[in-house]
C-alpha cells in the first residue's frame, strides 16, 4: 500500500509545520464528539484524525464551525475516513490543532463503504458532503481506502450496514462512479470532458509519433480550454511549464525534439492509441487532419494532475475502427475551424509575436530592430542573468534543505508538540522560581517532557559491546549512575540484561542565520531499560557472547547516527598508531593535533530525527561526573549529604522503524 497523500494533501505528521497555513488533509477518525453549540451562535463537530504517519501514536485534533449542525460533517463512529479541504493550522498551548473555514470542505468516506482490500477494478464508491462539494479524485479515495485498512477494523465504532451509514441525516449522499460507462457516451468539446467518462472527440491532430508495443500518442486540439490540460507555453518550447515532482524549479527540463506549432495553453489533449486505432493513425493520419475518435476514456494521468485519454479496442467489435478522417463539409470540422481561426486571430490582434515563427515566416534584420527599442536586449539579457543568478541560490539552499532532511526512519510519540531547539531546554526558564520572601530561587532541574529535533555526534560507552550491561534487581531500574566496565566469572554470572548508554546530541533543525562552522549547543541523553527497547526493538543480552545480536544492534544504530561508529573507529587507530618512544612534549603535541583532526573526522552525518526526552535529576558525590566529549555537566546544586544535584535528560517514546 502506498504511504503518501495524495497530490496538494499534507501527511498529518508534517501538519505543525504549516502554522498558520491552509492545508488540505486525509485521515481515519480515531475518537469524536457529538455536535455542539458554541458560545456563539455556531455549531461545532470535535474530531481526532490518524493516518499511515502516525497512527501508532496521539492523532491529531479537528475542529469544524457550521452556522447549522446539519452543515457539520457527518461521522457515525471511529473508523471512518474524512477528506478536509483549505484547513487552518493553528497553535494552543503548545498544541497543534485544525480548525475550519468559511471555505473548508469536507467528505466523509463511512467506514462499512471501503472495501477491506486494495480493489483490482475500479468500484462504485458512495461518501457524505456538503452541497456543492468538490467530489473526490480516484487517487483520493484509494489513499482513503488505504489508511483505513491500516487500522484494526474489528475495533471500528462506525455502523457496519452500509444503509445504516447513508441515513437521511446527512446532508448530501454522493456516488463517486469511478468505472466510466459506456452507455453515457457523448459528444463534447475538449473544454468540457472530465473523468472519468467515455466521449466522442473531433478535433485537428496537432503532434503524432508511434512508441512501443504497437501505442500511438496522438496529440488532439478544438481550440477550446480546459483547466485540467498541460500548458503549452510559448518562449520555452520543448519543455514543461511545472517542474516535476521534487524539481520545484524546474532545474531538470524534459526537452522535446522540434518546437510546439501551437494552439499555446491548455487546449491539446494527449491521447493513447492501441492496435487497431493505432495502426491506422500511424498510417492514414497526418499533421493538420480533423480526425473524429469514438469511446476515449477520458482520466487522470499518473500524476493526478493533468487529463489524457485512452483508446483500446472494443471486446464487442474488436475489429472495429473507431478513428476516422472528417472531411471540411463536416460541421463539427467548420465550428472547429472558426474556432481556430478565432485565436490566431485575436492572437495576433494583441500583439503576440510567435505567430510568424510558428508559420515559420522569418523577418528581415531590419525589421527585428524597428521592432525592439535600443537597448532593451540589453536590459534584458541582464534581467535573464539575474534570474538564473537567482536559479542557482535557490537550487543551493534546496541542496542545504535536503541534506538537514528529518530521518523518516525514527519516528517518535506526541507529533503534535513541536520540536524545541536544545539551546532552548537547557536555557529553560522554568526552573527560575521566587519565593514566598521574594528571594530569586534556581531548581536544580525540573521534571517535564518534550521534542527535539536532534543528530548524534558521539555516544558512551566506547565499545557497542558495553552498551547492555547487567540487570540489578535491586536497585531502582532507571538510576543513571555509570557501570564501569567488569569481566564476570561463573560465580558473579548476572541474572539478567540490560541496555544503558548515553547518547551526545546536537540540534539538528535548521534555522535562518544557522551555519555549519557555528557551535551548537549538546546536550547529554541516556538511553535505557525498555525506552531503549522501544527504540531498538531489541532485547538486552550479553553483547561479548552474542556476536548476532551485536551484529543487528551495529544495524539499528547506523540508522540513527550514520557511519558515525567507523568515524570513531577509524580516529582511534590513528592516535594508537604514534611513536610511543618520542619524548612526552613532542608526544603531547602529537596526540593534541590527532585529537583536532579526530573530531574533525567525528563531524556528524546522520540525518536529523524528532525525539521525545524528560528532564530529571540525580544525586551524585561531588568527585562522579560523567564526562562525555569534553562537555562537563552544566548544573549541580549541592544538597545536606554531602552530594549534589545533577541535571539528566532521558529518550522516551522514540522508536527506530
Amino acid at each position: 500500500m502506498d504511504e503518501t497523500p495524495p497530490t496538494g494533501f499534507v501527511p498529518l505528521e508534517k501538519v505543525p509545520d504549516h502554522l498558520k497555513k491552509d492545508v488540505d488533509i486525509i485521515g481515519v477518525v480515531t475518537d469524536f464528539l457529538p455536535p455542539s453549540r458554541t458560545k456563539g451562535t455556531d455549531f461545532q463537530s470535535t474530531f481526532s484524525l490518524t493516518d499511515w504517519s502516525n497512527y501508532t501514536d496521539c492523532a491529531l485534533g479537528i475542529k469544524f464551525f457550521r452556522p447549522k449542525e446539519e452543515q457539520l460533517p457527518t461521522i457515525r463512529g471511529t473508523g471512518d475516513v474524512i477528506l478536509l479541504r483549505r484547513m487552518k493550522v493553528s497553535q494552543w498551548n503548545g498544541m497543534t490543532s485544525v480548525l475550519s473555514s468559511h471555505w473548508s470542505e469536507w467528505i466523509v468516506f463511512p467506514a462499512s463503504t471501503l472495501p477491506p482490500e486494495a480493489p483490482q477494478k475500479i468500484p462504485k464508491l458512495q461518501y457524505l458532503c456538503a452541497p456543492r462539494t468538490k467530489p473526490p479524485r480516484p487517487s483520493e479515495w484509494l489513499y482513503a481506502i488505504s489508511i483505513c485498512n491500516s487500522q484494526d477494523r474489528s475495533a471500528f465504532t462506525a455502523p457496519t450496514d452500509p444503509t445504516a451509514a447513508l441515513a437521511k441525516t446527512a446532508p448530501s449522499t454522493q456516488y463517486l462512479d469511478a468505472a466510466p460507462t459506456r452507455g453515457k457516451r457523448e459528444f463534447a468539446l475538449v473544454k468540457d470532458v472530465e473523468t472519468p467518462t467515455f466521449y466522442d472527440l473531433v478535433g485537428e491532430v496537432i503532434k503524432i509519433h508511434g512508441t512501443s508495443a504497437g501505442r500511438v500518442e496522438l496529440y488532439l486540439t478544438d481550440y477550446t480550454s480546459n483547466p485540467f490540460l498541460y500548458n503549452y507555453e510559448w518562449g520555452r518550447p520543448g519543455f514543461d511549464d511545472e517542474g516535476r515532482d521534487g524539481d520545484t524549479f524546474n532545474y531538470v527540463r524534459r526537452k522535446s525534439g522540434q518546437k510546439w506549432p501551437g494552439p499555446f495553453g491548455k487546449m491539446t489533449i494527449q491521447i493513447t492509441l492501441w492496435p487497431p486505432h493505432s495502426l491506422f493513425a500511424l498510417n492514414g493520419v497526418k499533421l493538420e487532419d480533423f480526425v473524429w475518435l469514438r469511446n476515449v476514456r477520458i482520466k487522470f494521468d499518473k500524476d493526478q494532475t493533468r487529463l489524457e485519454g485512452t483508446m483500446f479496442n472494443d471486446s464487442k467489435f474488436p475489429d472495429r475502427l473507431d478513428i476516422g478522417i472528417l472531411k471540411d463539409s463536416d460541421d463539427r470540422v467548420k465550428e472547429a475551424m472558426a474556432r481556430k481561426e478565432a485565436y490566431w486571430k485575436r492572437a495576433k490582434a494583441e500583439g503576440i509575436k510567435f505567430i510568424d515563427d510558428v508559420r515559420g515566416e522569418k523577418r528581415k534584420k531590419g525589421q527585428e530592430e524597428d521592432a525592439q527599442p535600443k537597448g532593451r536586449g540589453k536590459r534584458r539579457k541582464k534581467q535573464l542573468q539575474r534570474e538564473e543568478d537567482q536559479r542557482v541560490l535557490e537550487l543551493a539552499q534546496i541542496k542545504k534543505l535536503e541534506k538537514h532532511e528529518t530521518n523518516r526512519n525514527i519516528r517518535s510519540a506526541h507529533p503534535a508538540v513541536l520540536p524545541q531547539p536544545i539551546s532552548e531546554i537547557l536555557n529553560s526558564n522554568r526552573r527560575q522560581v521566587n519565593t514566598p520572601g521574594g528571594i530569586k530561587y534556581q531548581l536544580p532541574f525540573h521534571n517535564i517532557c518534550c521534542r527535539a529535533s536532534v543528530r548524534v555526534v558521539d555516544y558512551f560507552p566506547r565499545k557497542l559491546e558495553d552498551f547492555a550491561v547487567p540487570s540489578e534487581p535491586s536497585e531502582p531500574s532507571d538510576d543513571a549512575e555509570y557501570f564501569d566496565n567488569q569481566d564476570y566469572d561463573s560465580q558473579t554470572r548476572p541474572s539478567g540484561w540490560e541496555w544503558r548508554f548515553y547518547l551526545l546530541v546536537e540540534d539538528g533543525a535548521v534555522t535562518k542565520g544557522n551555519s555549519n562552522d557555528e557551535k551548537k549547543a549538546r546536550l547529554k541523553v541516556l538511553v535505557t531499560n525498555q525506552d531503549a527497547v522501544y527504540l531498538l526493538k531489541i532485547d538486552a543480552e550479553d553483547l561479548r557472547k552474542n556476536h548476532t545480536r551485536l551484529d543487528d544492534l551495529r544495524e539499528r544504530l547506523f540508522i540513527l547516527w550514520g557511519d558515525l561508529e567507523e568515524r570513531k573507529s577509524a580516529a582511534s587507530k590513528a592516535l594508537k598508531a604514534r611513536d610511543p618512544n618520542k619524548n612526552q612534549g613532542h608526544q603531547a603535541e602529537k596526540v593534541a593535533e590527532a585529537t583536532a583532526k579526530t573530531k574533525q573526522q567525528q563531524q556528524p552525518c546522520g540525518k536529523p530525527f524528532e525525539c521525545c526526552l524528560k528532564e530529571y535529576g540525580i544525586r551524585i558525590p561531588h568527585n562522579e561526573t560523567l564526562n562525555l566529549n569534553n562537555n562537563e555537566v552544566e548544573t549541580k546544586t549541592n544538597t545536606t549529604d554531602g552530594k549534589i544535584w545533577e541535571r539528566r535528560f532521558m529518550m522516551f517514546g522514540t522508536t527506530i522503524l
